[in-house]
């Protein structure tokens, strides 16, 4: 494996053990707290999962006024939003996970239903 070389935390470390001032190394050893602090996750849903979910309620409006399974690509002629068979499979998986859209597999044909 290559060596990636020092990373920035490790950089700040080496200089606070080497530097002779002081106030210099409180204002190193703050840079550094700042890098290695974890992250706090956001507890709200992303802008993606919000416009799914937007895109889910028509779909499923469009299901129960076709009244019968259909595919990704039916669902990108009909349903306004949704422009590709990725982002129709995408807003499907959202409403299997929400329990509104059930996926039928038939060999290589995917089709979805209501729930």
């Amino acid at each position: 494996m290559a060596d990636k070389g020092m990373t920035r935390a490790e950089a700040l470390e080496f200089a606070i053990e080497h530097i002779d001032n002081a106030e210099v190394a409180e204002v190193l050893g703050k840079m550094l707290a700042s890098i290695t602090k974890p992250r706090k996750k956001s507890e709200a849903p992303s802008k993606a999962r919000l416009e799914n979910e937007r895109l889910l309620a028509a779909l499923v409006e469009a299901i129960k006024a076709h009244g019968e399974p259909v595919n990704a690509k039916w669902v990108t002629e009909h349903v306004n939003g949704i422009m590709t068979t990725q982002k129709a499979a995408a807003v499907a998986r959202l409403g299997i996970e929400l329990g509104a859209i059930a996926k039928v597999v038939d060999g290589r044909k995917v089709t979805y239903t209501l729930a």
